[in-house]
């Protein structure tokens, strides 16, 4: 899946956290993973205008490279090492993206079944107060 894609499907299922879970999600982690995101993003868009066009034509020498960059455009060691360190930091942010909503899904799921298991609660204590209140009831109206 291209990046792009990656991006548009994390930034999709980010408003759903955001908008549908509000009382769930910490607006912090939602914010930092909405600035990676950009940031990631940034980086990518710089790393798509930097990448040489496909090309034959490459440097020999780095004087030589100099002079060929400087008139057909082609990629130079330099380039090549921004390139490098450009992927790994686009690396290192998606890691951090992926983390922070694979924890605001397990906080979400966690929530969740929190929530079923109170749901059940409930619904048993409030059918032992109905028997309670009934049997009261049924009590108080045999003495009456």
């Amino acid at each position: 899946m291209p990046y792009e894609d990656a991006f548009s499907v994390i930034k999709g299922d980010l408003l759903v956290i955001k908008y549908n879970y509000q009382e769930f999600s910490s607006e912090s982690e939602i914010g930092l993973i909405e600035t990676l995101l950009t940031t990631s993003e940034l980086k990518l868009h710089t790393f798509k205008q930097i990448l040489p066009t496909l090309d034959s034509r490459w440097g020999l020498l780095n004087i030589r490279g100099s002079m060929l960059k400087t008139l057909f455009g082609t990629a130079v060691v330099s380039d090549v090492t921004l390139l490098h360190n450009v992927i790994d930091e686009l690396q290192e942010n998606q890691k951090d993206v992926i983390n922070s909503v694979t924890n605001q899904f397990t906080y979400t799921k966690r929530l969740d079944s929190i929530t079923n298991v109170n749901v059940e609660a409930i619904s048993n204590l409030s059918r032992i107060i109905k028997e309670n209140v009934i049997y009261s009831r049924e009590k108080l109206q045999q003495t009456a």
